[in-house]
């Protein structure tokens, strides 16, 4: 392989290295905000005020988006070591 092209490999899986680990963080961030969201949004409501049914719901609620969408921590995951293992690559490529 020419020197040029073993560069502009090397180059190409940087840049995709980057973007998707960049992609997974955003991923689990957007994930880490929806549940602290979720969190303080139910340790608002006061049972004394509202009774336990309405503190109850707001519990059903607070488990739906704790257990959220499995897809996206599953992705967010796929593209932190698809980045790893492309970043390893680009790493090799420099040897």
């Amino acid at each position: 392989m020419s020197p040029t092209a073993r560069l502009a490999l090397t180059v190409v899986c940087w840049t995709l290295a980057l973007l998707c680990e960049l992609a997974g963080l955003l991923l689990l961030v957007a994930d880490g905000r929806r549940t602290g969201r979720a969190l303080r949004h139910w340790r608002q409501v006061d049972p004394a005020d509202q009774g336990l049914f309405v503190k109850q719901q707001q519990l059903d609620a607070l488990v739906d988006v704790l257990q959220g969408r499995p897809f996206d921590r599953g992705t967010a995951v796929a593209l932190l070591v698809i980045g790893v293992v492309v970043g390893t690559v680009g790493n090799l490529l420099t040897l």
